[in-house]
């Protein structure tokens, strides 16, 4: 898998105007999209510096695109992170509603 991952960064270029999709990364590697998404997530935890938009992966080409994948990741843990909470305080709560009934 790592000489595809190779690959995949091969295939990407500079600058936001020539992102490509994960669809299209799966057409050309012959994978499916999920398995592009991991590969994506492996390269970038693994140094590679692969930004993202709407318009799909790519590899910078200034500073301002580095700066606006980073403002997006940011505000995305955000957004996750109160769908996290709710989920939490959810499962406190039925927890805590267990313990109540199985302690009677």
């Amino acid at each position: 898998m790592k000489q595809k991952i190779v690959n995949l960064v091969d295939l990407l270029r500079e600058g936001e105007e020539n992102a490509i999709t994960a669809k299209e990364l799966s057409k050309l590697l012959g994978f499916p999209v999920r398995t592009i998404t991991q590969m994506i997530n492996y390269s970038r935890c693994n140094g590679e510096v692969i930004l993202s938009s709407e318009k799909g992966y790519f590899l910078p080409d200034n500073i301002e695109e580095v700066k606006h994948f980073i403002n997006s990741m940011k505000s995305r843990r955000r957004e996750i992170k109160k769908a996290t909470r709710s989920a939490q305080e959810y499962l406190t709560r039925e927890a805590k509603q267990w313990n109540e009934k199985t302690a009677l």
